[in-house]
């Protein structure tokens, strides 16, 4: 009976060391594994910052200017002051309803109605 405790007792020992290490074992693979994602992550904050920073030197007005003014030598930003003024067409109204009405036009116009707004009088 006794050497039947005896090796019971070893047994659960034996058993209860195993778990211990088993889970020893569990928390510094968990803890490399934490390191590993810690350092991918700096590495991804460092590649975010600096693209980050390319992002905002190379799309600024300035550097922009700079590589054009390179590429094309008469090439100028335009300041507020500058202003485009329209050409005046000596083209009357009718002129420009003629225009519009070739035959394509004038077949669409007999085969579908057109939806006109009435003024309300109050």
């Amino acid at each position: 009976m006794r050497l039947f405790r005896f090796l019971t007792l070893c047994f659960f020992i034996t058993l209860l060391a195993l778990i211990y290490t088993h889970q020893q074992i569990k928390i510094f693979y968990l803890a490399y594994n934490n390191e590993k994602k810690a350092a991918l992550l700096d590495k991804l904050i460092d590649n975010n910052n600096l693209l980050r920073y390319n992002l905002a030197v190379f799309s600024s007005l300035p550097y922009i200017e700079k590589k054009l003014s390179n590429k094309f030598n008469n090439f100028e930003i335009a300041s507020n002051t500058r202003s485009l003024k329209a050409l005046s067409l000596n083209v009357t109204s009718n002129e420009l309803k003629e225009n519009k009405q070739n035959i394509f036009s004038r077949f669409i116009n007999l085969i579908t109605k057109q939806a006109e707004a009435k003024p309300i009088n109050p």
